[in-house]
């Protein structure tokens, strides 16, 4: 099986978390170069595990994906989320900077259990610029998640616009990096059932470039 066939099934196996939360994931900023580059990131973030592949399948096209899942439930009490998106985007460099944007769409279950499970369904399009350096030893970028994010469950439905910025910073060797994730998740517009959010995000684990 080739790279190519590889990240494509990684791809696919993201979104289709979809069918089955919203804890956001973090931003991720793969600033490609040329066409064949490829890069895996798995990590912890403060809603659960993140996998995030990309791949770039033309000259300046490329493809991304987020898988976020956590579980975290007893007998009485709990929460859980499953969430992918899958995105595509133009990717480009000057001399000094290199930068990318990404349109795509998200989807996923958040579920919350207090003798009772609530399930809230949630659906997301976005869009995401993001500029930055990249080299063999390091990569150091500031992105925004833009998008409109559709909550339903508990007899509810509640339509929000949300902003995610992120900074982002990977340093390593070759093929292997750690990597760390902040940013600030906004939604202006949220009901009261839409719970369990929080402004801050954070996540940190290792990136493998290909």
């Amino acid at each position: 099986m080739t790279k190519k066939q590889i990240f494509f099934l990684i791809l696919i196996f993201s979104f289709v978390a979809c069918k089955t939360p919203y804890f956001p994931t973090t931003n991720h900023t793969s600033l490609f170069s040329h066409k064949g580059e490829a890069d895996i990131s798995l990590g912890m973030s403060r809603f659960g595990y993140e996998l995030q592949p990309a791949y770039a399948i033309t000259k300046n096209i490329g493809l991304q994906s987020n898988l976020l899942y956590l579980w975290k439930m007893t007998d009485t009490a709990g929460y859980a989320t499953r969430y992918g998106q899958i995105a595509a985007g133009y990717y480009n460099k000057t001399k000094k900077f290199r930068y990318e944007i990404y349109a795509g769409y998200g989807c996923g279950e958040n579920f919350f259990k207090n003798n009772i499970i609530d399930t809230v369904k949630t659906a997301k399009f976005f869009v995401q610029p993001a500029i930055g350096i990249k080299n063999d030893f390091f990569l150091i970028s500031s992105s925004a998640t833009v998008g409109i994010v559709k909550f339903s469950g508990q007899n509810n439905t509640n339509i929000t616009p949300s902003l995610e910025p992120n900074i982002h910073l990977s340093m390593g060797y070759k093929n292997i990096f750690f990597y760390t994730t902040i940013g600030m998740s906004f939604l202006p517009l949220a009901s009261d059932f839409v719970e369990h959010h929080t402004f801050f995000l954070f996540s940190a684990g290792l990136n493998f470039r290909f």
